[in-house]
């Protein structure tokens, strides 16, 4: 009965008919996407697509936060900043600028055309709803706690400077406003948790092989092949990257020579790919959600420096470029 009332709860949070997306069907972030849509908050892009993945920069931010609260920029404020002149967005920028909801870089310039990053975000969006915080040392803690206070903060969310992309801010301003109006625990009983995906495992274990997965009440019942988490779902961008849809997180897509533990983050800090400089090496936990575990290392000589023919790869292939390494140059 619990689900079916947090289902109908839903409905009237969010309206079944709405403009879809060609791109958002099973994205985790579809219904948040759909409330700010239905609301008039966001518009998709003019070929049907909402753009999910893609990151969202500071000054797009700031004109979806002041049009979504009804903020007149009528008045055309313009060189508020020396890098904000008289562009599309200066209206928003110098309109936000003279209520306080921004203040700038240190170096005077606001960097309009920067992706904004987590904490960024999580401030014009507190501020822009009212929400006034002082600020401490780091600056961004008070906001933090007000974004863990209120359920505010994406699960996918894994560092203060992730660069946010559009399905994470629709989530963000979807939380606030959930969250002001009293509905937002309907909205989160339908957010995959957590943002991890299932292990892929399809396999049954005893103590020492392989079973036919058991019934409830027999030995060994309850094992990670009897229970689906959330699905692996995986963009290819046709650029030489993958993004991950569960986490948000981007991947470069092809292998490269191999590195040491050390050469790994200096060869990272250096790339540029798909239009991004701000790669850097995964941390464990990021790496481990990339893992499937329905893969297998072969029956054949684990020694020889060819993969057995039988072995099949722990990551999905259909989306990711996968080599064997060679156990004779130390792989």
């Amino acid at each position: 009965m619990q689900r079916l009332l947090t289902i109908l709860s839903l409905f009237l949070l969010i309206p079944l008919v709405h403009a879809s997306y060609s791109d958002t069907s099973n994205h985790k972030y579809q219904n948040a996407i759909n409330y700010i849509s239905n609301s008039g908050i966001v518009e998709g892009y003019s070929d049907g697509t909402f753009k999910p993945n893609n990151k969202i920069n500071r000054a797009e931010l700031l004109k979806i936060v002041l049009e979504a609260n009804d903020v007149n920029t009528s008045d055309n404020l313009t060189n508020c900043f020396p890098d904000v002149r008289t562009d599309w967005y200066a209206k928003y920028v110098c309109k936000a600028k003279e209520i306080g909801i921004v203040g700038g870089y240190p170096d005077g310039t606001f960097k309009p055309g920067n992706n904004v990053n987590f904490v960024e975000a999580l401030k014009i969006l507190q501020k822009g709803y009212g929400v006034n915080i002082a600020e401490g040392n780091p600056w961004y803690q008070g906001y933090i706690n007000e974004g863990e206070d209120k359920n505010l903060i994406p699960n996918d969310i894994y560092s203060y400077d992730t660069k946010i992309t559009r399905g994470q801010m629709a989530d963000m301003i979807t939380r606030q406003l959930t969250y002001e109006d009293g509905t937002q625990g309907d909205y989160l009983a339908l957010l995959p948790a957590g943002g991890m995906a299932d292990t892929g495992q399809n396999s049954c274990f005893n103590n020492t092989s392989a079973i036919t997965c058991p019934s409830s009440g027999n030995d060994f019942y309850g094992q990670d092949a009897q229970y689906a988490g959330l699905q692996p779902s995986y963009t290819d961008n046709g650029d030489g990257t993958v993004t991950d849809n569960n986490t948000g997180l981007m991947w470069q897509k092809g292998t490269q020579a191999k590195l040491t533990f050390d050469e790994g983050p200096v060869n990272a800090g250096k790339l540029t790919l798909a239009g991004y400089n701000d790669w850097r090496v995964p941390t464990i936990k990021e790496l481990y959600s990339l893992m499937n575990f329905n893969g297998y290392t072969g029956s054949g000589n684990q020694d020889s420096s060819e993969a057995p023919s039988d072995a099949v790869p722990y990551i999905d292939t259909d989306y990711f470029d996968f080599e064997y390494g060679d156990p004779n140059a130390g792989d």
